[in-house]
């Protein structure tokens, strides 16, 4: 379990409310406003490691922040952050944020960032009473990921069926009309190609009739 309560949340000039799994940002701060909260986040990398669960939901929330008011992308928000994560860091981030967005984080906010990734995939519905489980039980994030597969096994994949291979009479009977292209088809020809068709061949199995 994560011990982030037991870390005071300081505001650090931060405009809004600060939550350990949400970050509010004011309506009307501008975009130079929204910049500089991006370079404060940043510098709170520096903090101990048990705020990092909170940093990236306050991360997340405002790079949704970013792009639903300002169009702004990871390339401005990575350089706006210190160069401190990877574009692909950040896009994890956001969608967590989005994927959590009218979702009651604070209630399960003792569970880490870890627990709330294992059923981030699922719907609302179905990852509350996961979310509760782990927080009344006490479970690791291990625990919790088996707990939904058991629930919400993954889909079987089903091979698409792929046609058997032409029996060598059909082969024989394409190659030859293949070699009757550009010519006057014959009555022979006809009677030529059902030959093909319909008599066993060779290596038809016609010797496992008899």
């Amino acid at each position: 379990m994560s011990d982030v309560l037991a870390v005071p949340i300081e505001q650090d000039g931060l405009p809004g409310t600060l939550e350990p799994t949400r970050y509010a940002l004011p309506d009307d701060i501008s975009y130079a406003q929204w910049e500089e909260v991006g370079e404060k986040l940043g510098v709170q990398a520096e903090v101990q490691a048990c705020r990092m669960d909170m940093l990236r939901w306050w991360i997340g929330d405002w790079l949704l922040y970013g792009e639903h008011t300002y169009g702004e992308k990871y390339s401005q928000a990575v350089q706006i952050l210190g160069h401190r994560w990877a574009v692909g860091t950040l896009q994890g981030w956001m969608w967590m944020a989005g994927a959590y967005q009218d979702f009651p984080r604070g209630k399960y906010q003792a569970l880490t960032w870890g627990h709330y990734k294992q059923v981030a995939a699922l719907t609302p519905r179905q990852r509350t009473p996961l979310l509760q489980q782990a927080l009344d039980n006490g479970w690791s994030t291990a625990e919790l990921r088996e707990a939904k597969k058991r629930k919400y096994p993954p889909e079987v994949q089903i091979q698409p069926v792929q046609p058997p291979p032409p029996s060598p009479a059909i082969e024989r009977g394409v190659a030859y009309a293949a070699g009757c292209i550009g010519r006057i088809w014959e009555p022979a020809d006809q009677a030529q190609l059902a030959a093909f068709l319909l008599v066993p061949g060779p290596d038809d199995g016609a010797q496992d009739d008899q």
